[in-house]
């Protein structure tokens, strides 16, 4: 697949384009180019297969982006493909290196330090990224869900799911229990209210400590949406009643760089590309690669 293409077919599958600013469509494009040039880059270097997965360890992506019929259809591509054309190329750069051009849906409020979610990438091969940053639209949508007492019936911040007793079972066994946890607690929380590390306590009182993560993969990325934890019932600590657990939390994904619901108020409100972009990613510049002609082939600046 032809890079370019790839990254239409992205950002078609990651935005909703027939709403989206233009200047939300190319810092979705800038990003998502830079995030398919990094990882094929280091794929390479790793001796692994050179390719892209088609879901959220990757990119979401299916396939070349097909409009519609209608007069609205074809006006959402041509926006999206100018999109495209008028970035063509231009990656975030972070020092010599591309950026770990991370995204996720929505930050609740905050961003997430690449270097606090990301670990293993930055232990093992020394990858810089992003560091947390406030998020003004997420902040105020917070706050006004906060004081109407419910999330928005429109567009949601918020959410509330129940763990059910199987799915903790789950977490018992994934982790080497010997029967669900008995209690769940904190052990690491960023400013953003985001949980980092969880501790569960087994009956007997141990407890094992874990990456959030790997706790919400257990768990399942749909039903967890985010590590903004706002409360949980029973409160966190407190022994499970019926090893059932209720959760009370905010935003969507990882929470690392570009917050995209963020980034389509900022668009909307008159940002540009390179502003939300540099807001998101601070201390990271555009530059544009040449040759930059399909996906197997190795980007040079």
């Amino acid at each position: 697949v032809p890079l370019e293409e790839y990254v239409a077919g992205v950002v078609s599958a990651e935005l909703a384009i027939w709403s989206a600013s233009p200047a939300e469509l190319e810092a979705q494009a800038i990003a998502a180019r830079t995030f398919a040039a990094a990882t094929l880059d280091e794929r390479r270097k790793a001796g692994m297969r050179v390719r892209l997965t088609d879901g959220v360890l990757d990119q979401a992506f299916r396939g070349r982006y097909v409009p519609g019929d209608s007069d609205g259809a074809r006006a959402a591509a041509r926006r999206l493909a100018a999109a495209v054309r008028s970035t063509v190329g231009v990656v975030l750069v972070r020092g010599d290196s591309l950026e770990e051009a991370r995204y996720h849906a929505s930050c609740g409020g905050r961003t997430a330090h690449f270097a606090e979610v990301f670990r293993r990438e930055t232990a093992e091969r020394g990858a810089r990224g992003p560091t947390a940053v406030p998020c003004p639209p997420c902040t105020a949508r917070a706050r006004a869900e906060s004081a109407a007492g419910a999330p928005d019936a429109t567009r949601p911040l918020g959410w509330i799911v129940d763990v059910s007793e199987a799915t903790l079972a789950q977490v018992g066994r994934a982790f080497d229990m010997g029967g669900p946890p008995a209690r769940i607690v904190p052990a690491k929380i960023d400013d953003g209210g985001r949980w980092l590390d969880v501790a569960l306590y087994d009956a007997a009182g141990r407890s094992r400590r874990v990456d959030f993560d790997a706790f919400r993969r257990v768990i399942g990325y749909s039903t967890l949406k985010s590590g903004v934890i706002a409360a949980t019932v029973p409160r966190a600590g407190s022994p499970l009643v019926r090893t059932s657990l209720r959760v009370q939390g905010r935003g969507r994904g990882h929470g690392v760089g570009l917050c995209q619901e963020g980034m389509r108020d900022l668009g909307r409100g008159g940002w540009s590309a390179e502003r939300i972009l540099k807001h998101y990613y601070p201390g990271a510049r555009l530059e544009r690669l040449t040759p930059i002609a399909d996906a197997s082939s190795s980007p040079h600046r």
